[in-house]
């Protein structure tokens, strides 16, 4: 597969939020799959277009719009991370969004996005696997050593992996920004109160600085959970530390 760039995946929400269906159908190969958190598995360009039909109507009661952020890619995918500005009934809502995109040349494949639906609903659903585990993926060491304390629920451990003003992001948005040790330590020891949070690792996206790790989270603390799916993208400074951790999921513990 060929490298995707930030187009056509970079277009993708702003053409729901536009309402330009054509432009939409035009981003995809002959038999696309999208795998979203709402309306879950849409296969086929029939079904892409009822279904960017019904995400614009969807965005546009709501007033959205798009606020871009990072592009991370390699040679096998795209990763576009952006927010949602959607107007809710107690002011604006953020919501985080992540798109992983397959594809071939200029044409998309695969899509899988990533969000909480948290701050629309006020409740997780969980979502199940969208990708299997592999044991062979090679991550960069901070990551690798981040993904060892997550799983071991070792709060010293993770915050050393931390540049002094780096930064977690909870899915929920702008309003669970953890920046700097205290907070994160705060974050991170409430994270850690019933153990650790292993997750089994199923695709790596880098381009040197930040790699988007999609993930099943299957356990916590001991306790088995449904499998659930997320993504999250582990941006590193200059000293190779972590300077943001983004994350991207839906994970309910009552699974």
């Amino acid at each position: 597969m060929s490298t995707l760039a930030g187009e056509p995946l970079g277009t993708y929400l702003p053409l729901l939020v536009e309402g330009r269906p054509q432009a939409f159908l035009g981003l995809f190969a002959k038999n696309p799959v999208i795998d979203d958190p709402r309306a879950g598995r849409v296969e086929g360009i029939a079904a892409v277009e009822e279904f960017a039909a019904a995400t614009y109507d969807w965005l546009e009661q709501r007033k959205a719009r798009v606020v871009p952020g990072r592009v991370t890619s390699d040679a096998s995918r795209t990763v576009v991370e952006s927010v949602l500005v959607l107007e809710g009934d107690d002011g604006e809502v953020e919501l985080p969004v992540a798109l992983v995109g397959e594809g071939r040349g200029a044409r998309l494949e695969r899509v899988r996005v990533y969000h909480s639906l948290w701050p629309l609903e006020g409740r997780h659903r969980v979502r199940g696997p969208l990708l299997p585990e592999r044991t062979d993926l090679v991550l960069p060491s901070v990551v690798r050593r981040y993904q060892a304390a997550l799983a071991a629920g070792a709060l010293e451990d993770v915050l050393e992996l931390y540049e002094p003003d780096g930064y977690a992001r909870e899915p929920a948005g702008s309003e669970h920004v953890h920046s700097g040790r205290d907070a994160l330590a705060r974050f991170y020891r409430g994270l850690f109160e019933v153990g650790g949070f292993p997750l089994e690792h199923c695709a790596a996206t880098d381009d040197g600085t930040c790699t988007a790790l999609e993930y099943n989270v299957v356990s916590w603390g001991g306790r088995v959970l449904d499998a659930q799916a997320g993504v999250a993208c582990y941006e590193r400074g200059p000293s190779g530390l972590l300077a943001a951790a983004r994350i991207y999921d839906d994970v309910a513990v009552e699974g």
